[in-house]
């Protein structure tokens, strides 16, 4: 039996374009929405999901870093980053979530 485990390691906040586009958007189109949209999604989690197979236990990190909360981390010119926001506690991290897990990081399959 396989068991999946989502494992929250922050929040991220977008513009509802870029939730949900517009499927009659091509990716120029839909990219102009989202900076044409004022209004904004509820914190979403972002998730770390740990993987029980019978092979083993893996951990799948689709997470991000702290750095990307700190101002200055992304490049400011890029007007994208202006669309996002990413908030992640360093202890938040998988690294630093994984280590007080204890027993488990014994068991997760280096791979």
């Amino acid at each position: 039996m396989i068991k999946v485990t989502a494992i929250e390691t922050g929040k991220a906040r977008m513009k509802t374009a870029q939730r949900t586009g517009r499927e009659d958007r091509g990716p120029i189109g839909r990219k102009i929405d989202i900076f044409r949209d004022k209004n904004w999604v509820e914190p979403l989690p972002i998730l770390c999901f740990l993987v029980e197979h019978p092979e083993g236990r893996f951990l799948i990190d689709t997470g991000d870093t702290w750095r990307n909360s700190a101002p200055g981390y992304l490049p400011g010119w890029n007007p994208f980053y202006r669309q996002v926001s990413i908030r992640v506690a360093p202890s938040e991290e998988v690294g630093p979530a994984f280590a007080t897990w204890g027993s488990t990081r014994r068991a997760i399959s280096p791979r």
